[in-house]
């Protein structure tokens, strides 16, 4: 399921904020981690820097039409 890999992401996030909480952060991504990290970044606001994505596949973002996972709520 899709919504694994930004659940997995909300936990690295989550735990580098926290290990490293003045240091600005960013999700660096290709190909299939670029769709990752930008459906992570839409998905959540405000909680990562910036984002860096080479050969993403966002096309696929609006197409994914996945609901909250109860760690994205």
């Amino acid at each position: 399921d899709f919504r694994d890999y930004l659940c997995d992401v909300d936990t690295v996030v989550d735990h580098a904020r926290k290990e490293f909480p003045v240091l600005p952060l960013f999700l660096i991504g290709h190909s299939m981690g670029g769709l990752v990290a930008a459906a992570y970044a839409a998905a959540h606001p405000g909680k990562v820097d910036g984002e860096v994505t080479t050969g993403a596949a966002v096309r696929l973002m609006p197409a994914l039409n996945f609901p909250p996972t109860n760690a994205e709520k």
